[in-house]
């Protein structure tokens, strides 16, 4: 049960960044989204950190 919680604060951190906030904030639609992440190489990281955390990667 207590690793329900962590798991659900460490979701919580991660919504919480600015740059992401301010990234849906300004752009309206998916391609607008995707056309920042491509230009802005910090909010890449980001993401890619993101995606790769949640095991959405295949193990090398």
């Amino acid at each position: 049960m207590s690793n329900k919680k962590n798991t659900s604060k460490d979701k919580n951190n991660l919504d919480n960044n600015k740059e992401i906030k301010e990234l849906l904030k300004e752009n309206n639609n998916k391609e607008e989204i995707a056309e920042e992440i491509s230009h802005n190489k910090k909010i890449a990281d980001i993401l890619g950190n993101r995606l790769a955390n949640k095991n959405f990667f295949p193990p090398c």
